[in-house]
């Protein structure tokens, strides 16, 4: 019979045994999810590789002859729509910096008389939002754009007026490139934006007419950037008027009150529901505009390679190579 000792160690080694076998296991199973995992993976990736030995080769002269179809579809719309913007590409008048604030004074004088004929306010010291120029001359370089600038904005305040504008309120500009000393950006882009700001006064219908006008206009190319309105009228509509009977009269459009007892039809009278409550007050319009003209952009030539430092050898031919031998040392 097996003492204690022995029983005790053979227990101990049985289960130490179950213990390893169990981990083995675990580990096996697990390394075998992991095996499993990467040869499915493998087998995708073998699979795509065979497709793709087997599909046809790109580009072939089907798929280039459709690029160049698509690319040359392409050119012409946009050689179209270049076309087309080349009617608001008016080239720059040659102005000089000193003939500028003459002119500028000139306009100036027509659009305030301009305004007072159609009872227009204009600020105090109105300068097309070019004060600068009223001490100073510009940047012989930056007249021409300048005269161009100052013919669209006096074109613009025109138009304002004669949609029934009460009062230009002010006029304000963003200096160009040329006037501060940078380089023209005509010379490097396809698209260039002179800001103006403009702040007015003016009714419902004026608003509207001249947003219309100014987005469908065939003169200039404008982009109302930014735009504020701001309704005179703050407060809603008197709730007095619901209480109210009024009349109309059929042949002059007179709107009338009707008195408490009165019959409006004895009177030939008509009776009035309808109420304007919205529409009749004037409005301050503020608007950022872009005025954006279309450089047609001539490619420079490629400039030359830069001179490197001369090679050994440089500058002789096989005929005059020297024949001197060093001299001892």
């Amino acid at each position: 019979m097996k003492s204690a000792k022995e029983q005790a160690f053979w227990v101990s080694y049985v289960v130490v045994m179950v213990l390893l076998l169990g981990g083995a296991g675990y580990y096996l199973f697990q390394s075998l999810g992991v095996y499993s995992a990467s040869a499915s993976g493998f087998e995708a990736q073998k699979a795509q590789k065979r497709k793709l030995e087997a599909a046809p080769v790109y580009p072939n002269a089907a798929n280039l002859e459709k690029e160049t179809a698509l690319v040359t579809e392409f050119e012409e719309h946009v050689e179209t729509l270049h076309t087309q913007l080349k009617a608001y590409q008016r080239p720059l008048e040659a102005v000089s910096d000193q003939q500028f604030p003459q002119e500028l004074k000139a306009m100036i004088e027509s659009f305030q008389k301009f305004a007072f004929e159609k009872r227009v306010v204009v600020p105090e010291g109105f300068y097309f939002g070019m004060q600068e120029y009223s001490t100073t001359l510009p940047k012989p370089a930056a007249t021409g754009i300048l005269k161009y600038q100052l013919d669209s904005v006096d074109y613009l305040l025109r138009m304002i007026v004669n949609q029934g504008a009460d009062e230009i309120i002010a006029v304000e500009r963003e200096q160009t490139a040329l006037e501060k000393g940078e380089p023209d950006p005509e010379k490097s882009k396809r698209v260039v934006k002179y800001p103006v700001k403009l702040s007015f006064v003016t009714s419902h219908d004026g608003f509207r007419n001249f947003l219309n006008l100014v987005s469908n206009d065939k003169k200039y190319f404008y982009i109302v950037r930014v735009l504020r309105v701001d309704n005179e009228v703050k407060a809603g509509p008197s709730k007095n008027l619901e209480s109210k009977r009024l009349a109309k009269d059929p042949t002059t459009g007179e709107v009338v009150e009707v008195v408490e007892g009165q019959d409006p039809g004895a009177s030939g009278l008509q009776e009035y529901d309808g109420r304007v409550i919205f529409g009749n007050e004037k409005l301050r319009i503020t608007a950022v505009i872009d005025l954006c003209r279309f450089p047609e952009i001539v490619d420079a030539p490629p400039e030359p390679p830069a001179a490197g430092p001369p090679t050994r050898g440089a500058g002789r031919t096989p005929g005059n190579r020297s024949t001197a031998r060093p001299a001892n040392p």
